[in-house]
């Protein structure tokens, strides 16, 4: 079945703002870490020694990592859940007034 725009579903955004060279920076950083984990398990299982294949999976991950970081700077754009995003949503409105009465009793609601 082939991908269509029309069956997107409403209010789903998948964009997260990744270029071709935060892609291949995340996907060095992947294959370091996986190179890693292959190492240590040959290196478990056989006794091999993969000191050479391990380091390298190391320096794959720390140079992907660190170059994704000064490309996409997310220092920069960190969301401070403090500050609302937009001042016009409504959450900071006026209280609609007493909803009960002089004895403490719930108001009706009028529908």
């Amino acid at each position: 079945m082939a991908h269509h725009d029309e069956e997107q579903v409403p209010g789903m955004i998948h964009e997260f703002g990744m270029t071709p060279l935060t892609w291949w920076l995340a996907g060095l950083a992947g294959a370091g870490l996986t190179l890693m984990l292959l190492a240590a398990g040959t290196g478990v299982i056989t006794g091999a020694d993969v000191g050479l294949w391990f380091a390298l999976g190391v320096l794959m991950l720390a140079s992907g990592a660190g170059a994704w970081i000064a490309v996409t700077r997310p220092f920069q754009n960190f969301d401070n859940i403090n500050i609302p995003i937009d001042g016009d949503h409504g959450a900071h409105d006026e209280p609609a007034g007493d909803s009960h009465d002089e004895h403490g009793h719930a108001a009706p609601a009028h529908h």
